[in-house]
């Protein structure tokens, strides 16, 4: 069941946690946890060692960004003054928190807000990272390495404690409690953006965060062509030009969407988003194919998307697809690899040379996503691995953000990843383990226990919250949620664009196009009666 981009309506109304006596407090949490580490440490006589050697990444700003192990957060002098906190709030605000506390959650925010891995770059050393000769794909039985499947298990355990909570309840917990909770209705009044939902959110994030638009203003003879991919309902693109009106506003853009066609009488109602408010007024720029499905995982349509926009003549292909795993939640990654796949290989056929790609990924644990990472770091000059602060902390998600693509490197492999296009593969991989660099899979490790330990420590979080509700810790998380808006204000341009900027403009109908009864209604009867 292919799914689109995240289409959840940010507009939560801010509320605070349930007050109850005292039982617990965070800050006491972290400290035993902290404790309980060096006590395990200290058992096994190497309290210094870690599993991998410690390497940078960096926090992501509008100014110079500096760079962190990302080993531990930054830990700060607690002097009893103000002057190591770098956020501005009122304490008298927070009458139960002290000083250390103060500092503890500046560390937290600081680490939530810099969750960033570099892949590739032009410092690490990539020169043997090579795709293997046609011949040699797709002949390897597949293969697993120990370390990651022991990471994949630990993770589900931690997810598996969910089962026991009232799902209502859980989400509107976890609602409540994730940091990037105020940021939304800030955006909304102080942005006004034409469809906001976390989707856009998100990807507004990373067009601040990477290169993905020219620096220059004025294509002279070509235009700026992007291709998004599981689009509905539109966020990214919507995105895309609240972006574009503030920082290029003289670039000449052209877009192209792709989803699950929400008209079409064959199209399950659970397998599409059902909100096409943006898609209603926009629909030539849409790709349903010559069936009319929009199914992104056929040749048939992969053929005719590439006759719409052109063969390697796109400049930016965004990938925000995903597949319902709510019958198997631990198999999430095995779950999407095709769609994955289906991306890859469509933004493969379609980005011109120097071009970039946004795709949706989840974690990295097994030989299927593992190898399409591969491919993809051997056909882009830089990789990374993002999530971004809006997308929520007990999830998987993060998104792969890989610039500069050679079309070169993957022009001889075409034929053969299409054989493949849209199937599953068995007990066949993609590359052996042996085609695949040791200094690239060290990478891939460290990779995955990065944000591996960041959600597990996530879903704790949120589970002690929910089992200790008091006014401290209420207080706590109200604090982090402030500094982690502000944070998110610092890096992103939180501004209006004019009305006549927006692509569905204002004096057009905003709203849903649902009807009950659609798949007994044509598609183009039901565009006419609607428009009309």
């Amino acid at each position: 069941m292919i799914k689109d981009g995240d289409d959840e309506d940010s507009s939560s109304p801010e509320v605070k946690l349930s007050l109850s006596p005292e039982s617990g407090s965070l800050i006491h949490y972290y400290q035993c946890k902290l404790n309980k580490s060096k006590e395990e440490e200290q058992a096994e006589g190497n309290p210094s060692a870690s599993k991998f050697p410690k390497r940078e990444t960096y926090s992501i700003g509008r100014a110079n960004t500096t760079s962190r192990l990302f080993s531990s957060p930054i830990r700060r002098s607690t002097s009893n003054t103000y002057s190591n906190l770098r956020f501005n709030f009122k304490p008298e605000k927070y009458p139960m928190l002290e000083m250390t506390d103060f500092l503890t959650i500046q560390n937290e925010a600081e680490s939530h807000c810099s969750k960033l891995f570099h892949l590739k770059t032009a410092e690490l050393d990539s020169s043997s990272w090579k795709i293997p000769p046609p011949d040699q794909l797709y002949i390897h039985e597949k293969w697993k390495i120990e370390e990651l499947i022991a990471m994949k298990n630990e993770l589900n355990k931690t997810k598996g404690q969910l089962e026991n909570f009232d799902i209502d309840s859980w989400h509107k917990h976890t609602q409540l409690c994730n940091p990037a909770h105020k940021i939304s209705n800030f955006f909304r009044y102080k942005a006004k953006p034409e469809l906001l939902t976390q989707a856009f959110l998100k990807f507004f994030e990373v067009l601040h965060a990477f290169t993905l638009v020219p620096e220059f203003d004025n294509f002279a003879n070509s235009s700026f062509r992007t291709l998004h991919l599981c689009e509905a309902p539109g966020a990214f693109i919507v995105a895309l030009n609240h972006y574009l009106s503030l920082h290029r506003p003289n670039i000449k853009w052209q877009w192209l969407g792709n989803t699950l066609n929400p008209y079409f009488e064959g199209t399950p109602s659970t397998e599409c988003i059902a909100d096409d408010r943006f898609i209603l007024h926009t629909l030539d720029n849409w790709c349903f194919g010559n069936d009319e499905t929009g199914n992104l995982m056929t040749l048939d349509y992969l053929d005719e998307l590439i006759r719409r926009v052109g063969r390697n003549n796109v400049d930016l292909v965004t990938a925000d697809g995903s597949i319902d795993c709510q019958e198997n939640p631990a198999e999430q990654e095995n779950t999407t690899n095709s769609l994955h796949f289906c991306e890859v290989y469509s933004a493969l056929c379609t980005l011109k040379e120097g071009g970039c790609l946004v795709l949706k990924k989840f974690t990295f644990f097994e030989v299927d996503a593992i190898c399409l990472v591969y491919l993809i770091c051997c056909c882009f000059k830089k990789v990374s691995i993002y999530k971004p602060i809006t997308s929520k902390l007990g999830n998987s998600e993060v998104y792969l953000v890989a610039l500069s693509f050679e079309p070169s490197v993957i022009e001889l492999y075409m034929n053969t990843l299409r054989m493949h296009y849209g199937q599953k593969l068995g007990n066949v991989a993609l590359f052996s383990l042996e085609q695949i660099p040791s200094n690239f899979i060290t990478l891939i490790k460290e990779c995955s226990t990065f944000f591996k330990e960041r959600q597990v420590k996530a879903i704790e979080r949120n589970i002690y919250l929910y089992h200790n509700p008091s006014e401290k810790n209420n207080q706590y998380v109200d604090l982090l949620k402030s500094m982690v808006l502000e944070t998110f204000e610092e890096n992103n341009s939180c501004r209006p664009i004019a009305a006549g900027q927006r692509i569905v403009l204002q004096n057009m109908k905003w709203d849903y196009n649902i009807i009950p009864d659609r798949h007994n209604t044509k598609w183009g009867g039901q565009i006419k009666k609607e428009t009309s």
